[in-house]
Order: C-alpha cells, then structure tokens, then sequence
C-alpha cells in the first residue's frame, strides 16, 4: 500500500504543481493517499448530523467550491478531485450525501441511493 510519505516525496520529484489529476484518480493507492489529506467535517443541520470532507487550501482561498459527488458516494476519488482543487487555490467541501458509504459496486451504489431517497423522503415529511 502506498503510504502518504512516499506519495508527498513522488509529488516533489515532479515539476510544477505535482501529479496531474488524471494520474492520481488512474491509481487507487495515489487517490487514497491524497484523499487522507481532506479534514473530516461534521455539521448540524435541521437537527440532523451531516459529514463532509473539507479540503483547505494552503493561502487565502480563491474562491469556496462545494462538491456534490456521484452516486458511488464520497469515495476516494471525489476527495482525491477535491485536494486537486484546494491545491489550485479553492476551499472544498464534499458532502456525503449517502451517511457515510461508498460503494465499490453498480448494487451497492443503487443501494445506497435509496436509503438516502428514504431519509430524504422522512425529512421532507418532518418539515411539512
């Protein structure tokens, strides 16, 4: 498993602003590696915990990015696009919309997507 060292020392061997995104996303390890690097948020709305993934960038943010991910769920490679952006300047939040799961597989993402319709559907009922 590439560890979070070896990345950063392969990152530095290259010119300019390091490993092309396209790269890192080709490369599970490279996506896991960068996507550890993103602050695990957790914010209260409607009463109702809601996590993120926070990316900051290393000045004064360019301008603030929210990313709504696909329906795979908040994986590696969302986050992995994420710290790309926040390394071009932006501050990044990727929410979860899917309460913490990522799936590997076309049934476990289409499972996720409707638990996620079912608790939409109760908060919609709550609110009136």
């Amino acid at each position: 498993m590439l560890q979070r060292r070896d990345l950063l020392k392969g990152m530095a061997a290259v010119p300019a602003a390091g490993l092309p995104l396209a790269v890192v996303l080709a490369n599970p390890d490279l996506a896991r590696a960068q996507a550890a690097t993103l602050e695990t948020v957790t914010l209260t709305v409607g009463g109702k915990s809601v996590i993120g993934a926070l990316a900051k960038p290393a000045r004064a943010p360019a301008g603030t990015v929210l990313v709504v991910h696909e329906w795979w769920g908040l994986n590696d490679q969302t986050e992995a696009w994420s710290a790309d952006m926040a390394a071009q300047g932006y501050l990044v939040l990727a929410c979860d919309l899917m309460g913490g799961t990522a799936a590997s597989t076309p049934d476990e993402a289409r499972a996720a997507r409707q638990g996620a319709e079912r608790r939409t559907h109760r908060h919609r009922r709550r609110l009136g």
